[in-house]
């Protein structure tokens, strides 16, 4: 066994991870997607070749700080459990290229996270996050950040220095500004933003030449009845969605 290098139970009924999985020195996936897990064992951080950890929909409470130690990790997937703190050592995983962790409980986001320089997708949707750190301007691989369903008050300006970035979905927050920034995000195609508390797009947005999807204000019908929605004159959407009720339930 000490030579596998895949391990995938994945949709069983498992409980626990044994602390005998720190032998498996060679492992390069490990899946168990849809189980029963409680507790992610400290000796996690011993399968140092780990290249793919997919623990989504199961019923983890803690990242152990051990996780650090998985240097060639390149996705973790830990959505759909019940996780309330990221370890700072989380930022030394430096080949990490997909996070996933939306369904959780997280309330603040490590300012270690900025370390991830070649990270892909962030996917941190309905949680209970309430501000994006100022560190997260050195993800500039970054393509995807979701962050629906949080208590998020202000996109930072640093925002616009998230270069490659293709999506950013921002809905059912607390947001009231988009900041002028976010014309600088030239390969934006999807930017979701119903449910806000936003009253105005910024004209530069117009710049966003590779914009397909802008979901906007479902607080503007709202507010002001019968008014019209204040776009920029000039908008290259190919579709423009105001105030579609669920949509995001079933489009994430």
């Amino acid at each position: 066994m000490i030579f596998l290098q895949k391990l995938i139970l994945s949709y069983n009924k498992i409980t626990k991870i044994p602390e005998t999985i720190g032998q498996l020195i060679n492992l390069k996936e490990l899946s168990l997607n849809s189980n029963e897990i409680t507790e992610l064992p400290e000796m996690i951080g011993q399968l140092v070749n780990l290249q793919e950890l997919l623990l989504g929909k199961n019923q983890i409470t803690k990242i152990p700080e051990t996780i650090g130690q998985l240097i060639y990790l390149r996705k973790l997937w830990l959505f759909n459990n019940q996780i309330t703190i990221i370890p700072g050592t989380i930022g030394q995983i430096i080949c990490l290229e997909e996070l996933l962790l939306s369904d959780n409980k997280i309330i603040e986001l490590p300012e270690t996270l900025g370390q991830l320089v070649n990270l892909k997708k962030l996917f941190l949707s309905r949680n209970r996050i309430t501000m994006i750190p100022e560190t997260i301007r050195h993800l500039i691989h970054l393509q995807k950040l979701w962050l629906v369903d949080n208590q998020i008050t202000k996109i930072p300006e640093i925002i616009g220095q998230l270069v490659d970035l293709q999506e950013l979905l921002l809905e059912k927050n607390k947001i009231t500004k988009i900041p002028e920034s976010i014309g600088r995000l030239i390969h934006l195609r999807k930017l979701w933003l119903f449910d806000n508390q936003i009253t105005k797009i910024p004209e530069i947005i117009g710049q966003l030449v590779c914009l397909q999807d802008l979901f906007y204000l479902k607080a503007w019908m709202t507010l002001f009845p019968g008014s019209e929605l204040p776009l920029p004159d000039i908008f290259p959407l190919n579709t423009i969605h105001q105030a579609i009720p669920g949509f995001w339930q079933t489009h994430q």
